[in-house]
């Protein structure tokens, strides 16, 4: 992680423009950067096709009946660490897998369904060298991925390509469940984030003007997430932490919004007891700074701080000696 070399300016701006919006043309990515559309065009095609930036539709889990998503962490013996990790990376029902050091865990996401729990849990406690499985459900995401603004983009370069992802998490009340036809369309997504309307239209045997409508309709609506996911340290910020913050109950909306907030925080969950975050950092003097903010919170009554010093999976990518696995032809 910390051995990637940073993209260069004009390829750190438009992965920014791809984590706001992984589905902006080129063209409305240039006029946002004020760039000539070709150049943006030329480099953005080459962040792709070398799979520095990836793009990748995210179903919800709700969309099948009686799905969920539980984090997990694992307290490892820590010579086991990178095994067990990888054992859990290689599960199809993870999203993402970290290695923690303080105290040594691996921590990732599960998608499953109603009454799969035990099963995940069963299923790593029994890994050789694990100590400790402690499974909390994700009740309510205060930041995911997608809403990630690591300080690149300003305000109005992010509100031209798209409205925060906060908006689309508060309108998750009106969830509803996708149609077969939506379903078809996310399926068509997963393979391809960035199929265009009229691929998606021809696969589907409809019209462009109904994809349109009802892809911004899935999206905005937290049927499907799309996500463009690249690794922090392209961008500047190579210090991973993963922060459990605690507070009295009525306090925890509170304390999920102050995470969220910062522009370091890559994500923030509720599970109920705590909000759990993921935060990228320049360095230990910026991850200094970002704590100093949360910790002068009055609501706040603990937290914990843990270093990430392995990926093992990111947004549904595998990584391998510290590198996202290759792209497949």
């Amino acid at each position: 992680m910390d051995g990637m070399t940073p993209l260069g300016r004009l390829d750190r701006l438009i992965a920014a423009a791809l984590l706001r919006d992984g589905r902006a043309s080129w063209r409305r990515i240039a006029a946002v950067l004020d760039e000539p559309e070709r150049r943006v065009a030329r480099h953005g095609a080459r962040l792709l096709e070398t799979g520095a930036v990836r793009v990748k539709a995210q179903e919800n889990p709700r969309n099948r009946a009686g799905g969920q998503s539980t984090f997990l962490r694992v307290r490892c013996v820590p010579r086991a660490l990178p095994s067990i990790a990888a054992r859990m990376a290689a599960d199809d029902r993870t999203l993402w897998v970290s290695v923690l050091a303080g105290p040594s865990e691996a921590v990732g996401e599960y998608l499953h369904g109603h009454g799969d729990l035990a099963g995940v849990v069963a299923g790593v406690a029994e890994i050789d060298g694990v100590e400790q499985v402690d499974a909390r459900p994700e009740l309510r995401f205060h930041r995911t991925v997608s809403g990630w603004a690591p300080g690149i983009l300003d305000d109005a370069q992010l509100e031209a390509l798209r409205q925060s992802e906060d908006v689309s998490l508060a309108a998750q009340g009106d969830y509803r469940q996708p149609d077969a036809t939506n379903r078809a369309l996310i399926s068509l997504l997963s393979d391809n984030g960035r199929a265009t309307v009229d691929e998606l239209a021809g696969a589907l045997g409809t019209s462009k003007s109904t994809v349109s409508r009802r892809l911004d309709a899935a999206v905005s609506g937290g049927q499907v997430f799309i996500r463009a996911m690249v690794d922090p340290a392209l961008l500047g910020f190579p210090v991973e932490t993963v922060v459990s913050a605690s507070a009295r109950p009525r306090d925890l909306d509170h304390v999920g919004a102050v995470l969220a907030s910062l522009p370091e925080t890559r994500w923030a969950v509720d599970d109920g007891s705590c909000i759990t975050a993921q935060l990228a950092h320049r360095d230990r003097d910026h991850l200094r700074t970002a704590l100093s903010r949360v910790g002068q919170d009055a609501a706040l009554t603990g937290l914990t701080v843990s270093p990430v010093i392995e990926i093992a999976k990111r947004s549904g990518v595998r990584y391998i000696d510290g590198e996202p696995e290759p792209l497949q032809p």
